[in-house]
């Protein structure tokens, strides 16, 4: 095998190396995010919604709100996302 093609796939074999690298950051950041957005944002909200629901007498309203709030979180996490701007809307 000559030299330079040892070089060329040396250097590709670094390229890869490199790039799995920042792969491994970038799945750290989305778990994480994921984690976040689950587990602090989204989960308090529907155990709120549970609860209005199964204290006596029902509060089904508090309920309700506490549901849109999750669809909308949502809403606005796929759009940050998708890079649409939702503040003009």
């Amino acid at each position: 095998m000559s030299s330079k093609l040892k070089d060329t796939i040396k250097s590709l074999s670094d390229q890869l190396e490199i790039e799995r690298h920042h792969r491994g950051h970038e799945m750290a950041e989305m778990l994480g995010r994921k984690y976040y957005l689950l587990n602090v944002r989204i989960a308090p909200l529907l155990e709120d919604a549970i609860d209005a629901l199964e204290i006596d007498p029902p509060v089904p309203h508090l309920s309700l709100r506490r549901i849109k709030s999750v669809l909308k979180i949502i809403e606005d996490h796929n759009s940050i996302k998708l890079g649409k701007d939702t503040t003009h809307d």
